[in-house]
């Protein structure tokens, strides 16, 4: 499973609406749609839904540099 699968299957399973995850975590609800069917996202983004779950996320530095979208390839990630 990759960041971002185990990142959708936290929205899509912690019941609570994409409204209140965009509030509660600052990502706005049109953006957050398009990640749970698929789309991709930031990676800050990225680090403000990992945040909100609780997670970790190490970055590569290539990422950073460019601040990219991020890709499957590009993530790993550090649960608790």
């Amino acid at each position: 499973m990759t960041p971002s699968d185990s990142l959708r299957a936290a929205i899509n399973s912690c019941g609570y609406s994409l409204n209140k995850i965009g509030h509660a975590s600052g990502v706005s609800q049109p953006t957050l749609f398009r990640f749970t069917r698929g789309g991709g996202i930031s990676l800050a983004t990225a680090e403000k839904l990992f945040a909100f779950f609780g997670f970790e996320m190490v970055v590569p530095p290539h990422a950073l540099m460019t601040n990219q979208r991020l890709s499957q390839s590009d993530t790993s990630a550090i649960f608790p």
